[in-house]
């Protein structure tokens, strides 16, 4: 499939496989999926350049119609996955020590040693404490149109966006497969379809600059908060569409669902 019209490609990659079918035409399918951060405007005629990554995406995977295959439900991948990191916090440890006031006092010349309070010092130490967390959150759901899915989100204690893979592809494959033939009508091998939704709210712009130093002051003082957005946007439109995406979206329409990457994976012979 080509995936030059599809919006947003770069700031992730799509790949995959169907596992060896057993001797009960059943076969895993893995699903490799990187978040990464997706650049733009370095062409010479680009005003501005930026970057673009996500917040949050949905992995859905579907079996076409036409496939002689049918996704066995007791397979999918429903649990999260492990953590991925360790967060590392300083800690303070004090300890208390105490002793009679004739013990602690009796070398200081204007305190008489026969009272019976207390003294007490402090003994301090610095800890690391250790504690697993993990790089995304994983949920797995069905869509709306009856498919396969799983919501990643990223950890904000890890990082504000989405990078990395949300699972390891070899190790975690999201389902199994049962064929029931080994051809489809037009001849081809079994498939799947990978694709990655999300919402405009999930695409963050970050690193947004003028390549000239003068407009991106001038760009930066302006009041106007909103025309300077509005203006933005119109310019990664532009910058979208020079790069070869015809599916641009509406920038202004956070709620709009948009496929921004799919690809098809056959049984590999």
């Amino acid at each position: 499939m080509d995936n030059t019209t599809r919006t947003l490609k770069q700031a992730l990659s799509v790949d995959g496989w169907i596992g060896d079918f057993d001797d009960n035409g059943v076969a895993s399918v893995h699903v490799d999926v990187v978040f990464r951060q997706g650049g733009f405007g370095e062409d010479p005629t680009s005003a501005i350049r930026f970057k673009i990554a996500l917040t949050r995406a949905e992995i859905v995977v579907r079996v076409p119609n036409q496939a002689p295959l049918r996704i066995v439900k007791r397979s999918v991948k429903r649990t999260a996955n492990a953590a991925t990191g360790i967060r590392t916090e300083s800690a303070k440890r004090e300890g208390f020590l105490k002793g009679s006031v004739k013990a602690a006092l009796a070398k200081t010349p204007f305190v008489s040693a026969d009272g019976e309070a207390s003294v007490s010092r402090t003994n301090s130490s610095d800890a690391q404490l250790q504690e697993a967390i993990s790089r995304h959150f994983e949920q797995h759901f069905t869509t709306e149109d009856g498919h396969i899915a799983w919501e990643v989100e990223a950890n904000p204690e890890f990082a504000p966006h989405l990078a990395g893979s949300p699972w390891n592809a070899e190790n975690a494959p999201r389902l199994n497969v049962s064929k029931f033939s080994n051809r489809n009508a037009e001849g081809d091998p079994p498939s799947v379809i990978i694709e990655i939704r999300c919402c405009r709210e999930d695409i963050e712009i970050i690193d947004l600059e003028e390549k000239d130093p003068e407009a991106q002051n001038m760009w930066r003082t302006k009041k106007n908060k909103s025309v300077n957005l509005a203006a933005a946007e119109q310019v990664i439109k532009d910058e979208l569409f020079k790069a070869g995406f015809l599916e641009v979206p509406d920038l202004s329409e956070k709620q709009s669902r948009l496929l921004i990457a799919d690809t098809i994976i056959f049984e590999d012979k």
